[in-house]
């Protein structure tokens, strides 16, 4: 099975995972609620793609792979590439505990990197 991944998601963009944040982008209340609770048992593509413009992603990054899902598919499967990695801390955190002058390099390699990716 695959299961969402919309509440790890905002933590680690650093945002509080709330229904009325979710609700905020024209997406039902109660379907917010469903999704961050993990009740939902299916996403309208309408659903997923204010989702993903709002959370500038992909579909993949809303989405994990179950345990059990990964036990029967076993590593090879296509799918395994949802299984998400485990962070200690998320990305805000990790940048909290940076001097200025590291969040200074920081903000040049990503300008850098758009610069590289738009051309």
């Amino acid at each position: 099975m695959l299961r969402l991944y919309i509440k790890e998601l905002l933590e680690k963009l650093g945002r509080k995972p709330t229904t009325l944040f979710i609700s905020q982008f024209d997406i039902n209340y109660r379907t917010a609620d469903s999704l961050l609770k993990g009740k939902a048992k299916s996403i309208k593509f309408e659903t997923l793609y204010k989702l993903c413009a709002v959370l500038h992603c992909t579909p993949n990054d809303l989405f994990e792979i179950s345990t059990e899902a990964e036990k029967e598919l076993g590593a090879a499967h296509p799918l395994m590439e949802l299984k998400k990695k485990a962070f200690s801390k998320t990305p805000i955190d990790m940048l909290s505990t940076l001097s200025p002058r590291d969040l200074d390099e920081i903000g040049l390699m990503i300008e850098n990197y758009k610069k590289e990716k738009q051309g």
